[in-house]
Parts: structure tokens; sequence; C-alpha cells
């Protein structure tokens, strides 16, 4: 008789349809889920500003940093909102222990093991056993389980050293990723935006909020990837390749050999092109392949960069704006920091510079080739299409 209400039970977990997205909901503690199973990205965004999560990042991935927030129980880092050009909702992830957001590393390796086990607990309650599974991008997957739920899937991707991140996707498709023998330079020229003034930059470069984390390479690499289409990719996995240390701190020569091989799957190269070169950049640029640019800020460049995003956009004559910025100088030191290089602009000699701060709802800051000089470290990657 036991045996028989156990194999109903999970029978029916097995079966669960929508009817039960409310109990999900619930346990899940954000209103992720709804009667079709799937959101369009604002009324979700709606629904999540109930909760006074605020979203920050553009139309393809949007996330919002979560404070002494609980998923199933469990403390969860970050929640990321992943949309197609149509503005459905086809994928969100929750973010809960991770390497980068610690300091201690036996307390998280710990918290990891437990977030795990709670998720995995809780699910199989909820719909029934999962199956065994692979999540991530060709050549750099990790063991994963899965739980089906009508048309939505629960994907429990787990890493004991570096981190612990939930999945759920939207449709049968929700996971597809770029066709590599269709990845071709031409198809992102039409990212190319050229302005009268001589602007010329790359749109629809999803943004990636790093957080308080040291992960500015491996986010500045996730973006770039995703602008490509491969979207079972995180900074997270990125660090675990880069060798990204606790808390972070990237080491740029390792990120760049161990990624690759993972870039070379996907019809992808990344070379180093030099220090800051017009032309070089002018190259990248016009072919769609934004840059990775390792670089050392200082406060005199970032408050800068804060003052060209005000005022800059104010000048329809740049002449008058390079009149105004010409008596600017920026001293040589700072810190370690990798950005992006989306844009030039070949007459007034300027470069177009976008962060992994979350802030792409803003346009790329543009500053004077003569001062990125100043703090570059003489490393230029460019990431494009082979073909």
């Amino acid at each position: 008789m036991k045996k028989t209400i156990v194999f109903l039970f999970l029978f029916v977990a097995s079966c669960l349809t929508f009817a039960d997205f409310k109990s999900l909901n619930k346990a899940l503690n954000l209103p992720l889920l709804n009667e079709e199973g799937c959101w369009q990205r604002e009324d979700l965004e709606q629904a999540l500003m109930g909760r006074r999560l605020k979203l920050n990042g553009n139309s393809v991935r949007r996330s919002v940093f979560l404070r002494n927030y609980f998923v199933f129980n469990e403390p969860a880092v970050e929640l990321v909102i992943i949309s197609d050009k149509s503005d459905n909702v086809t994928q969100v992830d929750i973010v809960f222990q991770n390497k980068g957001d610690s300091s201690d590393i036996k307390k998280m390796n710990a918290a990891i093991k437990k977030s795990y086990k709670t998720i995995k607990d809780r699910l199989t309650a909820m719909i029934g056993p999962a199956k065994r599974t692979d999540y991530g991008p060709k050549g750099m997957t990790n063991d994963a389980l899965e739980w089906q739920d009508g048309n939505v899937k629960f994907v429990l991707e787990f890493n004991k050293k570096e981190y612990t991140i939930l999945h759920i996707g939207y449709g049968k498709d929700y996971s597809a990723q770029t066709d590599t023998k269709k990845l071709k330079r031409d198809n992102f020229l039409e990212n190319i935006v050229k302005k009268d003034n001589g602007d010329t930059y790359i749109d629809n470069i999803p943004m990636v909020d790093q957080g308080s984390k040291g992960y500015c390479a491996t986010a500045t690499l996730e973006r770039v990837l995703r602008y490509y289409g491969i979207t079972q990719v995180s900074q997270h996995q990125l660090a675990d390749v880069a060798d990204t240390g606790v808390g972070g701190g990237t080491p740029v020569d390792e990120m760049i050999s161990g990624t690759k091989r993972l870039l070379t799957k996907y019809g992808l190269r990344i070379y180093n092109t030099g220090d800051l070169s017009l032309g070089k950049i002018k190259k990248s640029i016009d072919n769609g392949a934004p840059l990775l640019w390792w670089m050392r800020p200082n406060q005199e460049y970032n408050s800068f960069l804060r003052m060209s995003r005000m005022n800059r956009s104010k000048y329809t004559d740049l002449k008058l704006w390079l009149k105004k910025i010409k008596d600017y100088r920026i001293p040589k030191d700072g810190g370690s920091h990798m950005c992006l290089i989306v844009g030039y602009n070949e007459e007034t000699e300027e470069i177009a510079v976008s962060n992994s701060w979350g802030d792409n709802d803003m346009q790329p800051a543009w500053v004077p080739l003569r001062l990125a000089k100043r703090v570059s470290y003489g490393h230029i990657y460019s990431v494009g299409a082979k073909r």
C-alpha cells in the first residue's frame, strides 16, 4: 500500500501543469510564473517592481542584485532575465552562493553545497524526480539536474567550488544556441550605428552587471558572447575557466587562453591587436566586432567618463566639445580593469567605451584617444566571427 501511495504521489507530481504556478511562485518567493508559464518582459518587470526589485541592463539581458532575499529559503544574490527580440522572457537565472560574492572559501564551499541540496530537495518534492543533464556552452559544460513542468524547465547547475545557479527556461527552445554555421561577420553589420557627427559604434550589446565582484574581465567577455548568441554562459562559468580568484581578480592571459577553444567552437576568434590604435579599432568596429580593453582606471579618468556622459551629447558641433576638454589631463597610474571598446570617431580621434556596470540604458561614453592611451595596459583584444 505504501509503495502504491508513493507511486501515485510521484505520478501526480511529474504531471503537474501550471495550475500550480502559485505554489511554485510562493516557494520561489518571486512572481516568475503565470498561467501560461511565461511572461512578456515588461509585465514581469512590473510584477517584480511590486517586490521592490528594479532591473538594470537592456532589453536582451536585465538583472538586479538581491539583498537579504531568500529563494527556496536559501539566500539568493542575483536575478537575471533573458528576453528574445519579441520581448518574450525566455530564461530567468537565480544566482545563489558563488565565488565572486564570497571572501571566506571554507564558508563559501559549505554554503554552495547547502544551497544546492535545499533547492534540489524542494523542487523534487514539488515537481518530482530530476534527471541528470549537462548545462553550459560546448566545451564548458557542468553537471546539472533538470525538472520539466508544463512548458517550463528548471535546471539546477552546480559547481562545488564556484556557484549554485537555478536556470528557469520558458518554452521548448529556451536554451537554443546560435547556429555556428551561420555565424558570419555580415550578420552583425546591422548593429553598427553611424551618426552625422562621425560617431560610429556597435549597438545591441547585452549588458552584464558585475556588481561588487572583481569580475570585470569575465563579465565583459560574457557580454561579447551573448552578443554573438551564445546564451548558456555566465561570468561565473567564465570565472571558473579563467581561474578568477575568490572575490574576483582575473589573470587576463589565462582567461584568453582558457576561452580560445570555446570561441573556436562557435566560429569566433580572439586576438591581441596591440596597443590603442584608431586604425585597428576602426577595422574591428566596422566588422561589427567589439574589443576587450585591459586598462588601469584612476579617479581622474572615472571623473572624465562621468563628465563626458553628462555633457558631450549637448554639443552639436564636436569641435566645441574638443575645445572644452583640450586641457584635460589624466595621470598614468591606476588599478586593473577590463571594459569594452564599442565605437570610434575618426575625425575627433575619440573612442566609445562601455563598462560591465549595468548602465546599458545610457549611450557609450566617449574618451579622446590621447587620454585613453594614458590608462591603457597595451592589450586590446578583438572578438569577432572568423568569416
